[in-house]
């Protein structure tokens, strides 16, 4: 089993282009099939280790993305090698999770008939925590995630570390229409603390600190930037609050929470920014599993 060795997997993807994708088509609520083909694959390989000393475990992973859609899309050519060292939380113990990935090929900044650029960007995350064996198993961490941004708007060079596809939600706060941050162009600090008042209950509140890793490229979630970089590199904090309930253990889940986004320099002096002031996001959510 995954418990007591390693393992190897690997995958082939066509990704599913979600239709339609255009402002008018979706204001007319129009609706068109989804739709994949040969020029989006996405595939690799992902390899875990048996548990090592101290009930560590070992991961590392290849993925490679190839996009040939044309000037509807930015054909990325991108390979992924990364590694992960991590410990799962337990009461009473240190857990930890350090993870690297370097990211190199070809991509455009944008859809369109624009150049290829050569591709060269990195992530790295680090994230230490400690539960205290005693009521509440409170839990106490501290995390910092860097993904490279790109230094300069007009050389030859892509830095900026493409998130390819999945789920945001267990990296920086809720998914839906919140999505603020994104995994490019980005280092962030966090702390947090987690209690468990009842076992299937979980309450949660964390504190990150976001800032831009090049001043030159966007904040990517919101497409915000200025190529000029006097706006800083600080785009704000983020606070979370959240409960999840466990009320039928592997089939039933809910979870409800808020986050608060509060504006820095960047996201008030940028030339494109909003400047709508600081985002309130509230969500409850229920999770089926048959």
């Amino acid at each position: 089993s995954a418990d007591r060795g390693g393992s190897v997997r690997a995958f082939y993807f066509l990704p599913v282009q979600r239709l339609p994708d255009d402002a008018t088509s979706l204001l007319d609520n129009q609706v068109v099939s989804d739709t994949e083909s040969l020029e989006r694959q996405f595939w690799g390989v992902f390899a875990t280790s048996p548990k090592l000393a101290g009930d560590l475990r070992a991961e590392a992973y290849w993925y490679q993305l190839y996009e040939d859609a044309g000037a509807t899309s930015r054909r990325r050519r991108l390979h992924t090698p990364g590694v992960r060292l991590y410990r799962r939380a337990a009461p009473g113990r240190w857990d930890l999770d350090l993870e690297a990935a370097l990211q190199r090929g070809t991509s455009r900044t944008a859809a369109g008939n624009l150049p290829a650029l050569d591709h060269t960007a990195y992530l790295v995350h680090g994230a230490v925590g400690y539960t205290v064996n005693g009521p509440w198993t409170p839990r106490l961490g501290v995390s910092y995630d860097q993904a490279s941004g790109d230094g300069s708007p007009t050389d030859s060079d892509n830095n900026r570390f493409d998130t390819l596809f999945g789920a945001r939600r267990f990296d920086f706060g809720p998914t839906g229409i919140y999505g603020a941050i994104a995994r490019s162009n980005l280092r962030t600090p966090e702390y947090s603390v987690s209690l468990r008042s009842w076992k299937p209950l979980e309450t949660s509140i964390s504190h990150r600190f976001i800032w831009l890793d090049s001043a030159t490229d966007a904040f990517t979630a919101a497409a915000v930037r200025d190529s000029s970089g006097r706006s800083g590199t600080e785009v704000g904090q983020q606070l979370e609050f959240r409960v999840r309930w466990e009320a039928i253990p592997g089939n039933l889940r809910f979870d409800t929470g808020v986050t608060w986004l509060f504006d820095g320099e960047f996201l008030k002096t940028a030339p494109n920014a909003v400047k709508g002031g600081n985002t309130t996001y509230a969500y409850f959510e229920a999770t089926l599993v048959f």
